[in-house]
């Protein structure tokens, strides 16, 4: 279930907003329900009833003695302290009655309604004169305290619980908050001490922004995790590479100081090794070049009718017949014309390589939408491996049949077409066809 940052600290915001207002109200009836805290005004040692005392004196008045006593004892289960006296100041429910308010009911003809009575410190009743029909006249005396004035006259101790009570949970929001914070901050810090194998899990429910910050953690450290072995194995493979030329052409000049009669075949041999040598490190430099911007507006069909007419006397060699079909409109493409045009030869250059004598290249170039060009090249070669498929483009890649540098070449060549397409904007792929490879080239059209 996703739900988004903005969502969630709107709600919780809202919640604790929500939360302290209860607070406040509950706070507010706890103590007015404790001590008959209410809107009541002081006039002449007497309390006008509130409208909950008033609720209170209304339901004593009415209703059967039995839902009389069940109320009486909600009341008081509430915690408001009431008494309920006979005009002879004696209990009417067993209830201790205090000597002040037994004399005061017996004393009194006439009570006025909330006529205060103080029966000991700090402690206050508020009387009130009652009738029924089946018990006749009583009295009701319910307990005011000075707990209750002070509260009354310092209502910022509801303001303390309330900030009290926001204070907590907005605590643990912004506790909750900022232990996953912590979590990533941990994670890219150990990823920036080089520990790539970090990684974040992702929450199980409630799926949001800062989980997908982790994922793409994750995703980056991966990248880097395969971009620094890929780094390791192609530094690697340039040892190797350049290590069996060096040695070809060190034995080739102990041969040569040994044996004047093949002195020349030996500077050839040499000479030849350092044209190879010569050839690697400048598909090396060419490899890890980088394009700026691409600026040169490209016929794709150009580029395609000068890479046929080149490999022409290649294409002889073995018989190779070579085709161009370009479907619909002229593709145009923005480009490093160099690079794209290198990038295309090499992989031109791969399909002769790797083609049966007397087969068929064919280039075919159209646009497959609106805003991309597609240039597929065909051969009738033994085709990859399907497992060999991805690796083709790694930098010294060559499958096993193609082991032998005299067919294999150095395995630069679609390292480097890769990249030079990458750095295009576009994508390169190579499958197996029935009867033969294909490589293929997106590329985005160039766009007025």
């Amino acid at each position: 279930m996703h739900v988004g940052l903005f969502t969630k600290l709107f709600l919780s915001f809202w919640v604790v907003t929500l939360v302290a207002m209860a607070g406040w109200k509950l706070s507010f009836e706890s103590f007015e329900n404790s001590n008959l805290i209410s809107n009541e005004v002081a006039s002449g040692g007497s309390y006008l009833p509130s409208r909950e005392i008033a609720g209170i004196l209304f339901r004593l008045e009415r209703g059967s003695i039995k839902s009389m006593e069940r109320f009486l004892e909600g009341v008081r289960r509430r915690g408001v302290d009431l008494r309920l006296l006979a005009l002879d100041g004696s209990s009417m429910d067993k209830a201790s009655i205090p000597i002040e308010l037994s004399l005061l009911v017996q004393t009194k003809k006439q009570l006025v309604d909330g006529v205060i009575v103080e029966t000991g410190p700090g402690e206050r009743f508020a009387v009130y004169s009652l009738i029924r029909r089946d018990l006749g006249p009583f009295v009701a005396a319910i307990r005011i305290g000075n707990s209750a004035e002070r509260m009354r006259a310092n209502p910022s101790s509801r303001f303390f619980i309330a900030i009290l009570i926001s204070g907590v949970l907005c605590f643990f929001l912004t506790w909750l908050f900022t232990r996953r914070l912590s979590s990533l901050r941990t994670a890219s810090s150990q990823l920036a001490q080089g520990h790539l194998d970090t990684k974040i899990e992702p929450a199980a429910y409630f799926y949001d922004e800062l989980d997908a910050v982790g994922e793409d953690l994750n995703a980056m450290a991966k990248r880097l995790k395969g971009r620094i072995d890929s780094q390791r194995r192609f530094l690697a493979d340039v040892s190797h590479e350049l290590r069996s030329p060096l040695a070809r052409i060190q034995i080739a000049l102990a041969l040569a100081e040994n044996s004047a009669a093949e002195r020349r075949d030996n500077l050839i041999r040499i000479r030849l090794e350092a044209e190879r040598l010569d050839e690697m490190i400048g598909q090396l430099i060419a490899s890890q070049r980088d394009i700026g911007r691409l600026q040169e507006k490209t016929n794709l069909t150009q580029i395609a009718e000068a890479l046929l007419f080149d490999a022409e006397i290649e294409a002889e060699d073995k018989a190779i017949c070579l085709s161009l079909e370009a479907v619909g409109e002229p593709c145009y493409v923005m480009s490093d014309r160099t690079l794209l045009n290198g990038a295309l030869e090499n992989v031109f250059r791969n399909a002769i390589t790797h083609s049966p004598r007397e087969g068929l290249i064919k280039v075919k170039i159209q646009t497959i939408s609106k805003d991309t060009a597609n240039i597929s090249i065909f051969d009738q070669g033994p085709g990859v491996p399907e497992a060999d498929l991805d690796r083709i483009f790694d930098p010294f890649f060559r499958v096993e049949h193609a082991r032998d540098r005299d067919t294999g070449g150095t395995g630069l060549g679609l390292a480097i077409a890769k990249r030079t397409v990458d750095q295009h904007g576009g994508e390169i792929i190579a499958k197996n066809i029935e009867g033969g490879f294909c490589v293929q080239i997106e590329l985005p059209l160039f766009s007025s």
